[in-house]
């Protein structure tokens, strides 16, 4: 059993699922989510409505879920690699820097000395 109060229950069924779920057919008659009287029944749900929702919201929470799913290990993908990155870069023996290389002037050879 549910442990909530009934008006809740009530209130979500009326004044929600009603409006959002039921509609109108092409001939001007209406298909109700829920009623409150019926053929002398009072607080009457249309269960074949009500299935084709249900299914329908197990079917988005199970693409959520999917989408979730795939966002974290994304994620964890991306701290693995960023580690793994920053690992590198303590571990590797720090080089100096290249010094830069001034070529010589061109030295002409030695003229001989005459003997």
């Amino acid at each position: 059993m549910l442990h909530v109060d009934k008006d809740i229950i009530f209130g979500r069924l009326y004044y929600h699922f009603e409006e959002k779920y039921s509609y109108q057919k092409p001939n001007e008659a209406w298909v109700n989510f829920f009623l409150i009287e019926f053929d002398g029944d009072k607080h009457v749900i249309n269960f074949p409505l009500l299935s084709s929702v249900l299914s329908g919201l197990k079917e988005e929470n199970k693409k959520h879920k999917w989408a979730i799913r795939f966002g974290v290990i994304a994620i964890g993908i991306s701290l693995c690699t960023l580690g793994f990155n920053i690992g590198l870069k303590l571990a590797a023996p720090s080089q100096p820097k290249p010094q830069a290389v001034i070529p010589l002037e061109k030295q002409e050879p030695n003229p001989k000395k005459p003997t």
